[in-house]
């Protein structure tokens, strides 16, 4: 485990008790990243910053409720 750079998953929203109990577990960076056959790429994102839990109690809750869903549309997407 000591070569594991960055944890990436996504197909579909992680159950937030899941995707806790992992940052907790593994210590490393998360990427979720979810898109469809049809579009060929990548659509949504969420970055290993959205993945760290800290901050005021507000910022804190806007992740967890970000973590649950599939992400923030891609950059390039408009």
């Amino acid at each position: 485990m000591s070569s594991l750079e960055v944890i990436t998953y996504g197909a579909a929203p992680m159950p937030l008790e899941v995707i806790r109990k992992a940052i907790e577990s593994f210590l490393k960076p998360f990427h979720k990243a979810f898109g469809q056959t049809e579009t060929a790429a990548t659509i949504t994102m969420l970055p290993p910053e959205d993945h760290i839990l800290q901050g005021s109690e507000e910022e804190i809750q806007k992740k967890l409720k970000r973590l649950t869903s599939i992400g923030k549309p891609f950059r390039t997407l408009r």
